[in-house]
């Protein structure tokens, strides 16, 4: 359930992106903003997302599911979810990889939480 609901998050917002691509959120994002007379933006509008609206994205459904999960901030506009399987942490992948799972402080979690 974890990976399903990763996988539609992503497809959601724009599907996987490489880590080399320059992702271009802003635009499309103030064109809604525009169209809509406000900078309060749905956010079942928003088509491209970057890792915050993916992270919330993710947060609200998970919340809906009754899936345990966690909104976590980083820095330079990081956001991603964790979630708890047996004794460990588990960061959930929404970009590059999305419901591929890594554990908390492993190194391909602390790639995915840094620029």
């Amino acid at each position: 359930q974890l990976e399903r609901l990763a996988i539609y998050v992503s497809q959601s917002m724009g599907g996987a992106v490489g880590r080399s691509t320059n992702i271009q959120f802003e635009l499309p994002l103030a064109e809604t903003q525009a169209s809509n007379h406000t900078v309060l933006i749905p956010l079942g509008e928003i088509k491209k997302g970057s890792f915050q609206h993916r992270a919330l994205l993710y947060k609200v459904l998970a919340d809906q599911l009754g899936i345990p999960c966690s909104l976590q901030r980083g820095q330079y506009g990081r956001h991603w979810n964790t979630v708890i399987l047996g004794d460990e942490e588990w960061l959930v992948d929404l970009m590059y990889t999305p419901s591929k799972l890594f554990i908390l402080g492993s190194k391909e979690a602390i790639d995915y939480q840094t620029v």
